[in-house]
């Protein structure tokens, strides 16, 4: 990459790589909350509780996300994770 180029982001690496390699399906927010936890004072990690329909049958999983207010809009229990 040049002088000025972006270093590369592990996070945006793991996401690309699950959107190609992932199980189709999807997922509904069951319960969700913020941990406390902070990065650079502008996103919040969100802990998820989903339900997710897949081919093989439905699952619950748990997860986290660093989320900014923008990207916390519109999700909600009971509304589709997108």
């Amino acid at each position: 990459m040049g002088l000025f180029g972006r270093k590369a982001n592990p996070e945006a690496e793991l996401a690309k790589a699950l959107a190609q390699r992932g199980t189709p399906g999807r997922a509904t927010v069951v319960s969700m909350r913020e941990s406390g936890n902070e990065r650079d004072g502008v996103a919040k990690e969100i802990e998820f509780v989903l339900d997710l329909e897949l081919a093989d049958g439905p699952e619950r999983v748990e997860t986290s996300q660093y989320m900014n207010r923008y990207t916390l809009h519109k999700l909600a229990p009971g509304e589709p994770a997108r």
